[in-house]
């Protein structure tokens, strides 16, 4: 199984919103870790937006309120596993400045 890293971990919920930064570290391949979250996380109704793979795998996913950045870094066999959430960006609007702002 995995172990909760507590001291390099935390999340937040208040009514509108969470937020977290979760460390795990196991006892499973990168490749396996990758295979259970394709399945739990569509599992949960997350689209999967991409992975990018180099000598670890990030897999980005979104539902219509939150995204969530998975990180899975080999380690001898195991695995460190990095799961951040967050609520969804917004567009930013860029602001109008008046002629006399730039002065």
């Amino acid at each position: 199984g995995f172990k909760l890293l507590d001291k390099e971990s935390f999340a937040f919920q208040n009514d509108k919103s969470r937020v977290a930064l979760l460390k795990y570290y196991g006892g499973k391949n990168a490749e396996q870790v990758l295979e259970f979250y394709k399945v739990q996380m569509a599992s949960f109704n997350w689209s999967l937006v991409n992975i990018i793979e180099y000598d670890r795998k990030v897999l980005n996913y979104e539902n219509s309120e939150e995204s969530c950045i998975i990180t899975i870094q080999p380690q001898g066999g195991k695995s460190l596993v990095t799961v951040a959430l967050s609520p969804k960006s917004r567009p930013i609007k860029p602001e109008k400045l008046s002629s006399k702002e730039y002065k």
